[in-house]
């Protein structure tokens, strides 16, 4: 769970503002960032 940690630490904001270029929206921006992050693990626990 460590890795997942230091990637969101890494990456979130990336996306974040990635989504946030595309949507215009930083609701909206942050919501889609958490559910990549939700789908993310999801699909690494699975491995």
């Amino acid at each position: 769970m460590k890795d997942i940690e230091e990637i969101y630490k890494k990456y979130a904001k990336l996306i974040k503002n990635y989504i946030f270029c595309i949507t215009q929206d930083v609701t909206l921006a942050e919501e889609i960032m958490q559910e990549t992050f939700v789908v993310a693990i999801t699909r690494n626990k699975q491995i």
